[in-house]
């Protein structure tokens, strides 16, 4: 049996480990990833690549959610053998500065009296699982798996959105938003542009607000 510990952010390792439905389990002072898929490869090397591939689409999401990049990472790989003993693969990784406290718990309780509790990790695992099935969110994951999230990036991902939701898209973000997001990626990218210059360009910030927005609406109506 194969056992994979994670190290990285403390805070919100910690916080994955107590979601319902979670990969990550805590153990003592480890925090170890439990993939279903583990059964089906012999050698650490494929482990620990179906690992850091989950990881990647697990630190996208945590990236849209906190800001921060490569938030978790490969600790060791070790396997249990039939007699009880141990092989022990060390992966070391930078080490990770935590800045940050505990993601909150929010419970709201209405008038009748049932409490709503929302906790801050609840939608990352279903949409790990949802990224395996569904390409385009794929390859949203895959574009901000590293914490890049520039206007390339950006306008990179709107395109996919555009290619799955059309009009739709508009529900989610207005057409002159969105528009004037594309436009202004323009300078940003290689190629003939296929819009004018605008007077007024975006804001990264605002850019990448905006398109954080619309990946979590995507993820939200897939889980749902």
């Amino acid at each position: 049996m194969w056992y994979l510990t994670l190290t990285g952010d403390g805070p919100i390792l910690e916080s994955l480990s107590t979601e319902k439905h979670s990969s990550i389990e805590k153990n003592s002072n480890e925090f170890v990833l439990k993939i279903n898929e583990f059964e089906n490869y012999d050698t650490a090397n494929d482990i620990r690549k179906l690992a850091c591939d989950y990881l990647d689409a697990l630190n996208a999401i945590l990236f849209l959610e906190d800001g921060i990049r490569s938030a978790i990472k490969v600790n060791s790989l070790y396997k249990v053998n039939n007699d009880n003993s141990r092989d022990i693969y060390l992966f070391p990784e930078p080490g990770v500065i935590q800045l940050r406290g505990f993601a909150p718990t929010i419970t709201v309780t209405r008038d009748s009296g049932e409490s709503i509790v929302s906790t801050p990790y609840q939608m990352t695992f279903p949409a790990i699982d949802k990224s395996r099935s569904d390409e385009p969110l794929q390859k949203i994951l895959k574009e901000i798996e590293n914490g890049e999230f520039d206007f390339r990036v950006l306008s990179n991902i709107i395109e996919i959105l555009q290619s799955v939701k059309g009009a739709k898209l508009y529900d989610w973000e207005s057409k002159s938003k969105i528009d004037l997001l594309m436009r202004t990626s323009q300078s940003y990218r290689h190629g003939i542009s296929r819009f004018p210059p605008p007077p007024n360009p975006m804001s990264l910030s605002d850019a990448q607000q905006i398109t954080k927005h619309l990946i979590k609406k995507y993820i939200t109506e897939l889980i749902e």
